[in-house]
């Protein structure tokens, strides 16, 4: 099936479709084009939208999405090419989630339960984030993690038989001494299940676990990491600067996958930073060098076309950055684990500068900072003297 079979004739689509139009037919790969045009759902909706028969609208393609990434991806392709206004779908995307993971929910009084938590709780914490500005993609991750797991709660309880108002004390007990801190993110949902009724009476909540320094590399292991991504010129561009913005500063994937280009900055004393949510990290070559360079796109696909918005890490959607997942998997694929770099780099940190820096480099608050410096048996006692000294002092 051919764009004319599809779409219909040039002089005859809608003026806003023509720049989707010009990135579907400049695709690299025109096999795998055709057949998502001919089978995919998207595909059926973009000529519904071709043919007026389907309003160009999100709520519109809201209405055909059902879970469907590919109409993500056709909604990301439209953005990208200005028939859409940009809207932040992060909200849409997290409730669709929802949804989904409530549908699995067999027993109806969880449902209710979980239902009201989404709606009372998470859903208008999330909405005050979009309304001030801030970044959700962080936020958003954390409130899936957490929803994910207290529906696998509840799957745990069905599978003994039991929902919230029948369970147990060592059924609640069984649930956290599994290993892992995954099953502490269910926390939040019980602790407001409990105050609205939803949970047995007599039925409490162990206390969480002490913090304790996850494992980390030792400061040799990960310098010969450090080496390789400033030597090893075989490695892709992109990688290495990921790879260094983790291993040298560890800072979190999330942070990384949303640099734009517009976040580097150079000064006329010939110093380069790359700001991260908010905090300037100082760049060195060959970094530097590196990062001027970026984005690189391994691929010519139907995205490839459409203006990337300035990401450095661009993602397979046209509107959108590289995911945090889909970085740590390259840089997985280098030698690197993510959460094992980013716990060595803060560690070895933690030791080496005082909380309020730290913090500044990190761009953490300075309880976070503190309680890394703490962990790692970070000795800033006259630091801490000293600032309240000065402090009082003004």
């Amino acid at each position: 099936m051919d764009l004319d079979q599809r779409l219909g004739p040039v002089d005859k689509l809608p003026a806003p479709l023509a720049a989707v139009r010009r990135a579907i037919a400049a695709a690299d790969n025109p096999t795998r084009v055709r057949r998502w045009l001919r089978a995919s759902t998207a595909g059926h909706v973009l000529a519904g939208l071709a043919d007026g028969t389907i309003a160009l609208t999100h709520d519109a393609l809201d209405t055909h999405a059902d879970g469907d990434r590919g109409i993500d991806y056709l909604r990301a392709l439209l953005v990208a090419s200005g028939a859409l206004p940009a809207e932040d779908r992060t909200i849409h995307r997290f409730e669709d989630f929802a949804r989904h993971q409530m549908d699995a929910v067999t027993d109806a009084g969880d449902r209710t339960a979980l239902a009201g938590w989404l709606r009372w709780q998470i859903l208008p914490r999330l909405r005050l984030r979009a309304e001030s500005g801030k970044p959700m993609a962080y936020s958003a991750n954390n409130a899936r993690r957490a929803f994910r797991q207290a529906s696998h709660l509840l799957a745990a309880l069905a599978d003994r038989d039991r929902n919230l108002k029948t369970c147990r004390q060592t059924d609640i007990d069984d649930w956290f001494s599994t290993s892992g801190h995954s099953v502490w993110q269910v926390r939040p949902f019980l602790t407001w299940a409990m105050t609205r009724g939803h949970v047995s009476a007599g039925v409490s909540i162990p206390a969480t676990p002490p913090r304790t320094l996850r494992p980390v590399l030792d400061d040799a292991a990960r310098w010969i990491m450090a080496r390789q991504l400033v030597t090893d010129t075989t490695l892709n561009d992109a990688d290495r600067v990921a790879g260094a913005l983790l291993v040298l500063y560890g800072q979190p994937l999330t942070r990384i996958a949303a640099i734009t280009t517009g976040d580097i900055h150079h000064s006329s004393d010939g110093t380069t930073i790359v700001e991260l949510g908010g905090h300037p990290v100082p760049l060195h070559e060959p970094f530097v060098t590196l990062i001027c360079q970026l984005p690189h796109r391994d691929t010519q696909g139907m995205s490839d076309q459409l203006d990337r918005t300035g990401w450095l890490f661009p993602g397979r959607h046209a509107d959108r950055h590289i995911s945090p997942n889909a970085l740590g998997v390259r840089l997985r694929r280098i030698g690197i684990e993510a959460r094992l770099m980013r716990n060595s780099a803060r560690a070895q940190l933690a030791t080496e500068i005082p909380p309020a820096l730290l913090g500044e480099i990190l761009g953490v608050n300075a309880t976070t900072a503190t309680r890394w410096a703490a962990l790692t048996a970070g000795n800033w006692t006259d630091y801490v003297a000293a600032s309240v000294s000065t402090r009082s002092g003004d």
